[in-house]
């Protein structure tokens, strides 16, 4: 269906297992493996795991010899027999996918209104879908480009820290389920923390409670704390 469809991207609600059941069946190849699919070769170009999602860009040849990039946008968070939060679709969505709608942004950057009604968002569209002759370009491209205008720039020198290969893999978090949430410690439950911490490999702490909250269980600069975490002894630092 795919092939003869002429489809380029997928889009997956689903996971391969939800609380130990098999849902569906894994249809795409492994990394560097090549899978056969009736008259077609699959092969997978590329893989990027997000917290929400998973972006695979994959490459199927016919048998003779027609090739074709299809883009499949896995969205892993979608729970089973449930809905997912609102951050997670919006984040979900790729830039291209955004419709701008000029006239209710204009209203915004006046008075803080974008409300349009449903009624109207034909009429108000409509019009970005003409041909703009003299520049041979559409309105909606023209209107987009004058977005790009109001975002911020950034130079390389902004990011390129960020972007050295040994920081890569610090500055995300690509795995929803990676957040642990528990209470603030006690004097009886500092242990259990740092237990916590070193049985999952926890490498960022982020603490919500109140600034004037005793933080005895963090050491002090230049003084290491001694904690006995069965069966261990182990030094805490800063």
């Amino acid at each position: 269906m795919i092939w003869q469809e002429n489809i380029t991207i997928i889009v997956m609600l689903t996971n391969i297992f939800e609380h130990g059941k098999n849902k569906c069946t894994q249809y795409w190849p492994e990394n560097d493996k090549v899978l056969d699919v009736g008259p077609c070769k699959m092969k997978l170009l590329e893989e990027t795991v997000y917290a929400f999602y998973t972006r695979r860009v994959l490459s199927v040849m016919e048998k003779n010899c027609k090739k074709r990039t299809i883009t499949q946008f896995h969205y892993t968070a979608w729970p089973d027999h449930g809905t997912p939060e609102e951050l997670e679709l919006v984040q979900f969505h790729r830039a291209e996918q955004y419709i701008f709608l000029h006239e209710a942004l204009l209203c915004g950057f006046h008075r803080k209104d974008t409300v349009i009604e449903v009624n109207d968002i034909h009429a108000k569209f409509e019009p970005l879908l003409h041909d703009n002759l003299p520049l041979n370009q559409r309105n909606l491209y023209k209107e987009y480009k004058f977005l790009q205008t109001l975002k911020p720039l950034y130079d390389d020198k902004d990011k390129e820290d960020g972007m050295e290969r040994e920081n890569i893999e610090k500055n995300s978090f690509t795995d929803s389920n990676a957040f642990i949430l528990t209470q603030y410690p006690l004097k009886d439950t500092e242990v259990d923390l740092w237990r916590l911490c070193m049985d999952h490999d926890v490498q960022a702490i982020v603490i919500l409670s109140d600034n004037n909250q005793t933080t005895s269980w963090i050491p002090q600069k230049d003084l290491p704390k001694i904690l006995e975490v069965a069966p261990e002894v182990f030094p805490r630092k800063l």
